[in-house]
């Protein structure tokens, strides 16, 4: 008898223990059910070559598609993650299927330069790479190289995520070109974008493929102007 009065008593303590055990998987994200914490989103993920990257100051950046790198501030609201680019005014948009602390399996809808909307899913993994902010930007800072046949070429970081590549000989100086571009930890992602206004000479004009995604390392001065790049095969 006094056997069972004790296991009555000790009920309610395993009751709120496992309550308590319950809760702390609920809050660490786990479980992939309900509304991932803000938390468990934040860092940089990985699948092959593409990634996205979730910085806590609420910005992100991604290269997740062939002529697809994208920027801007992000909300979630329960398991979707939508995300503003302010250049272009379109908006992406991440539906996350399943979380852990180690891998994110989510689809993705994105509208790309050709106004087509895409979906696909993408399964990252989590990175120890460093994580994007808008505060480290290459906004007010220029790169020049030499070509003999355009002279000094030039791009100039005009903001967070874009710029403008600018030569000094041949028809192309007539025509400066805009680019778009993200910078994660020293690594600097951008894209040419063509300019359908205008009608760019074929002779001294700029031969450059229109949309596709470069990979820069890039390498600082002491005084923190670029020095030199590497590119990055993608």
């Amino acid at each position: 008898m006094k056997r069972i009065l004790f296991f009555m008593a000790m009920l309610p303590m395993f009751f709120l223990t496992a309550c308590s055990d319950d809760n702390e998987i609920q809050k660490d994200g786990e479980t992939g059910n309900g509304n991932p914490p803000l938390s468990s989103i934040v860092g940089t993920w990985e699948s092959g070559n593409y990634f996205v990257s979730f910085g806590e100051d609420e910005f992100y950046s991604a290269y997740i598609a062939d002529e697809f790198i994208d920027s801007g501030d992000y909300k979630q609201t329960e398991n979707e993650v939508t995300c503003s680019n302010n250049y272009f005014n379109r908006k992406t948009v991440y539906t996350i299927k399943n979380i852990s602390k180690t891998e994110m399996k989510v689809q993705v809808s994105y509208t790309d330069l050709y106004g087509k909307t895409n979906s696909k899913d993408m399964t990252f993994t989590k990175s120890n790479e460093t994580i994007v902010s808008k505060s480290n930007t290459l906004a007010g800072k220029s790169i020049t190289s030499y070509s003999s046949y355009f002279g000094n070429v030039t791009r100039t970081f005009n903001s967070f995520n874009a710029g403008v590549k600018s030569a000094t000989k041949g028809s192309a100086a007539k025509y400066p070109l805009n680019f778009f571009y993200i910078y994660i930890g020293n690594k600097m992602y951008h894209q040419v974008l063509r300019n359908n206004s205008i009608q760019v000479p074929s002779i001294g004009g700029w031969s450059t493929n229109y949309n596709e995604v470069i990979c820069w390392e890039l390498h600082f001065s002491a005084n923190g102007s670029i020095d030199s790049f590497d590119k990055i095969e993608i």
